[in-house]
């Protein structure tokens, strides 16, 4: 019995010895927004659109167990702000989300700094939107949709060191694999009164499966530091 405890001792260290933990993750800022222009003669008209801004940090943290194989867990948090304005109305949706996503990563390729990987990754997000209109001299803030997600996809990636510990990875969305299903709950109500008697509440489910169907961009770039 000693023997076999010590044999798996033995295993067990050479096995851990060639395990490495990485730190890294992906940071994320956007603001989309304009204005439209309409001239005739001496008339000219501008329109602002509509101006949305988003931020989102998404952190990593894995433990590659040898060359080929490893664990990690994803999670993150955005903030999602629209913004619409008129002469006389106002517009505003505000979303918070949150994304927690564990994943298998396995290399299949290996080119001297160059690694090939893909992550069987279990996602879990959700977000909840608050909502402020104003018309006139009349302003109310009311709960938008809350929505919910689940998938599980497979994600090819590309990771290349720039020096012996730190590495640039990119996740390749655009080709990835997988099943994801979208709640939404939205409430029937009157943007300036509170919520009816006789409030409806709606729940849409939305299932998609295909390629490229887990992320909203097709490539995410990221770093990641190796102990």
């Amino acid at each position: 019995m000693k023997k076999v405890f010590l044999t798996l001792s033995l295993v067990a260290a050479a096995f851990f010895c060639q395990a490495q933990l990485f730190v890294g993750g992906d940071l994320g800022f956007g603001v989309t927004g304009g204005s439209v222009s309409a001239k005739q003669g001496t008339y000219s008209e501008s329109i602002t659109l509509p101006k949305t801004t988003t931020f989102e940090i998404v952190p990593t943290i894995g433990f590659m167990f040898n060359e080929n194989i490893g664990i990690g867990l994803d999670f993150g948090f955005g903030v999602s702000n629209y913004k619409e304005k008129d002469e006389d109305y106002s517009y505003k949706e505000s979303v918070n989300a949150w994304l927690v996503a564990p994943y298998f990563r396995w290399v299949f390729g290996q080119f001297d700094r160059v690694s090939l990987y893909a992550d069987a990754r279990i996602n879990f997000g959700g977000g909840k939107a608050k909502v402020s209109v104003t018309e006139g001299s009349a302003t109310a803030s009311l709960d938008g949709d809350k929505v919910s997600n689940f998938g599980f996809n497979i994600v090819p990636g590309i990771n290349f060191m720039i020096s012996d510990n730190i590495a640039l990875n990119a996740k390749l969305n655009l080709i990835s694999l997988g099943y994801n299903m979208t709640k939404t709950i939205t409430k029937d109500l009157d943007e300036f009164e509170y919520y009816r008697d006789d409030d409806v509440e709606y729940t849409k489910k939305e299932t998609n499966f295909g390629f490229g169907v887990n992320y909203r961009t097709a490539l995410e770039v990221g770093f990641v530091y190796q102990f």
